[in-house]
């Protein structure tokens, strides 16, 4: 393996299961002159960009090109910048360790304006040039290229990009890649790559292209990654993911996905379940998140939880923002397992008129209905998303959003509610992208009226966007070319995290808005709707007369009806195009009894007993943590084909124990894991399992049937061999009595930091078995 490029200080920087990489699933390829060599950049930490399934669907996409090599990036954690500062590291890819600027292409996704200094960040880290013009010339570095929700609206950042991917990926990708090969290959320049590029559906270039038309793809098996990564670091989100449907029709004037999404796409059931099948099989994942933007509109979403709840082997399913009434209550009482996750409710606004406004068309009795249904089957927790400074909005509609939170906290007394309010902030390409954002002042009074007037509720608690974060997104979100010298300045005074309030410094944007001679205020003003806009060169397929009907109708203000439900409402091409939702509406077909070829046939789990797995840990695998590293084993028993026992209650957990674990950076020659399995286990066959797929470092040694758990304290004794400066020695320790770190201490004479500068090894357990 290539040695690590924080090698020198990876035991001194928080979590460096992070920065590791080669994870189980991992791609890894040889690496040819010939190859393309592509980053693909998540600007956040690790834990938050390996939740994020269209980085996987990208990374998916690129390396199904045998001659393709697709890399993940992450912004390192603060303490690990400074060593990189310090050592004059560049930032790496996590499967190679290459550094970035010696790639082909930078693929950048960004879903978030406050993660602009961080596009900025990862660049200097890379010891790239900030501006596309101080690299136009040269091939010394990689392209860069910025796609996600923000590329509808590149101009904030386009001085610092060479292009932008507007829509779905998957086709983009694959209309780049020969074009791309072409590049890397000397056959064009840089000029007449990005000149040949603009002409490829869906890439902005900026001064070459015009006018672009957003991508739309329908949903390709081949497209989807079912063999996940299984992180090293325990994500955000720790499950297996499936987008189920794309797009949204119920036409939220303020939702900028549910416009830019369009048209709503149907994955078939049977498809799902097929990915779900392999997927779990290949990751060894116990819980499934079926994603879309209103998973309620699914039209096949209780049939298919009752599918996977009744054919897979302990399958937690999880959804989110979900009205509990879209589930009968036959459903939840079946499984009741549903109720390990809390409700998640988006009412948005309490007003009549502000639901008209937003169109919002969901009466509140829906939510009080889900709220009771909650509270009948025993839900502890209820979310509520809510908005303030709604265009329109009044004191008496903020009291109404008081009242309602009062009442529901006061009727249902034995849930705990969790309000997040967020300030309005007008997004481009819907129809509220017209509309006025309140300042921080007006927002701020509001905030305070409602934190003093429900202040008495013990059983809510609310929490704040925070205003500051969401003037500076709705500034950069409906911004211009001028607001990139603002990013900037804003980021030579410190500016990065901005998505983190631990983080976030609006001094820092005030500074640079003054001194880039901007006023801010400009950019929260209501737009003309008879002026172009800034970003209308980039065409949704959303028709922009429609775009500005449905803001009329938010002044007066009015619903519009659903489309999928109730007729075609004419807002974009796809009716012409033949989309079937479009032509047919949401057409609810019932299934029926699922049946496939791998049908698991309502899986009957039987008591067969304990196993004691032994294994090794060498190299950078010492780097996890022990609840990683264990996490990490769990799935690698369920692919080998281990069908583990759970324990029983809301949330199952699979039945293991182990000894005490050794310190981080530690290596060992003998650990030891027991578990309980529901079937019986060919042990030789499992064991070549488990090391055909474990990553480098970790190997399987033995599994043997015993009758119950081992006491752990009969593990305790150790051999210990320490190369401690030019001595070697092999010690007894005795880790029911003290710690590893302690016992060395007191033989070396040397603290615990300058110990881990040294080479630790577990070689034997004493009294092993």
């Amino acid at each position: 393996m290539t040695s690590h490029p924080f090698s020198g200080f990876i035991l001194d920087v928080e979590k460096p299961g992070r920065y590791l990489g080669h994870e189980f699933n991992a791609v890894r390829k040889e690496v040819k002159p010939s190859t393309l060599r592509v980053g693909l950049l998540y600007p956040e930490i690790y834990e938050i960009g390996m939740s994020n399934l269209g980085l996987k669907i990208i990374y998916h996409v690129f390396n199904q090109f045998e001659d393709v090599f697709a890399e993940r990036v992450f912004i390192p954690w603060v303490d690990a910048i400074e060593k990189m500062k310090e050592g004059n590291i560049p930032l790496f890819t996590l499967e190679t360790y290459t550094p970035v600027r010696d790639l082909d292409l930078l693929g950048v996704s960004m879903h978030t304006e406050l993660n602009y200094t961080n596009l900025l960040l990862a660049l200097d880290l890379s010891q790239i040039p900030l501006f596309r013009e101080e690299r136009i010339n040269s091939r010394s570095y990689p392209l860069v290229l910025v796609g996600g929700p923000c590329a509808l609206n590149p101009l904030p950042v386009e001085p610092f990009v060479d292009f932008f991917a507007v829509g779905d990926g998957e086709n983009i990708v694959r209309n780049l890649v020969p074009l791309l090969k072409k590049y890397k290959k000397g056959k064009l320049s840089k000029a007449d790559f990005l000149l040949e590029a603009s002409t490829v559906e869906g890439i902005y270039v900026p001064g070459v292209s015009k006018r672009v038309q957003r991508v739309v793809v329908d949903f390709h098996r081949d497209d989807f990654p079912v063999n996940q990564i299984v992180p090293n670091v325990e994500p955000v989100h720790n499950r297996y993911v499936v987008e189920v449907m794309r797009g949204c029709t119920r036409g939220c004037r303020f939702c900028e996905g549910g416009f830019t999404y369009r048209p709503l796409r149907v994955r078939e059931p049977g498809e799902v379940i097929s990915i779900i099948n392999e997927g779990i099989k290949k990751t060894g994942f116990d819980e499934v998140g079926l994603l879309a933007f209103s998973i309620s509109d699914y039209p096949y979403l209780e049939e298919l939880i009752r599918y996977l709840k009744n054919h897979f082997h302990n399958l937690h399913v999880s959804l989110p923002s979900l009205p509990i009434n879209a589930l009968s209550e036959d459903l939840i009482k079946e499984f009741a397992d549903l109720r390990r996750f809390g409700i998640t409710l988006a009412p948005e606004v309490a007003s009549e008129k502000l639901r008209r406004t937003v169109n919002k068309n969901v009466a509140l009795d829906e939510i009080y209905n889900s709220i009771e249904t909650a509270q009948k089957y025993h839900f502890r927790h209820v979310k509520l998303y809510l908005m303030i400074g709604i265009p329109g909005e009044t004191q008496d509609d903020i009291v109404e959003l008081v009242d309602f939170l009062r009442r529901i906290s006061n009727t249902f007394r034995k849930i705990d509610f969790k309000a997040s309010i967020s300030p309005f902030v007008p997004r481009p390409h819907t129809p509220l992208q017209f509309a006025p954002q309140e300042g921080i002042e007006t927002i701020d009074h509001k905030i305070a009226y409602i934190k003093s007037s429900l202040r008495y509720q013990k059983n809510l608690s609310i929490s704040f966007h925070d205003p500051e974060m969401s003037l500076i997104e709705g500034v950069f979100g409906r911004g211009d070319r001028a607001l990139a010298s603002v990013l900037l300045e804003a980021y030579k005074l410190g500016a990065r995290f901005d998505s983190r309030s631990e983080f976030f410094r609006f001094n820092a944007y005030l500074e640079a808005f003054e001194v880039s001679g901007i006023d801010y205020n400009e950019y929260l003003k209501e737009r003309s709707t008879e002026k172009p806009l800034p970003w209308d060169f980039i065409d949704t397929g959303v028709y922009s007369q429609f775009l500005r009907k449905e803001y009329s109708k938010s002044k007066l203000p009015d619903y519009s009806a659903d489309c999928a439900k109730y007729g075609c409402a004419g807002c974009g091409k796809w009716v012409k195009e033949g989309y079937k939702v479009c032509r047919e509406g949401l057409i609810i077909k019932k299934q029926g009894n699922l049946k496939f070829d791998f049908d698991q046939r309502n899986y009957v789990p039987s008591k067969i007993g304990g196993f004691l797995l032994s294994y090794e840990i060498l190299g950078n695998i010492s780097l996890l943590s022990h609840r990683d590293l264990i996490r990490m084993i769990i799935h690698l028993l369920k692919v080998a084909g281990v069908k583990l026992s759970y324990t029983s209650g809301f949330v199952p957990r699979p039945k293991v124990s182990m000894p005490n674990p050794l310190p981080l950076g530690v290596e060992s020659l003998e650990e030891f894991l027991f578990f309980e399995a529901e079937e019986t286990l060919d042990e030789q066959e499992i064991l070549s399992n488990l090391n055909k797929m474990s990553p480098s470092g970790l190997r399987f040694l033995s599994l043997k049937q015993c009758s119950k758990k081992p006491h752990w304290i009969e593990f305790s004794r150790i051999l210990v061999e320490a190369n401690v400066g030019d001595k070697t020695e092999i010690i007894e320790i005795d880790l029911s009595r003290t710690s590893l770190f302690k016992a060395l201490k007191d033989k070396f004479n040397l603290e615990k930091e300058d110990l881990k500068k040294y080479k630790i090894r577990k070689i034997k357990t004493v009294f092993s078995l």
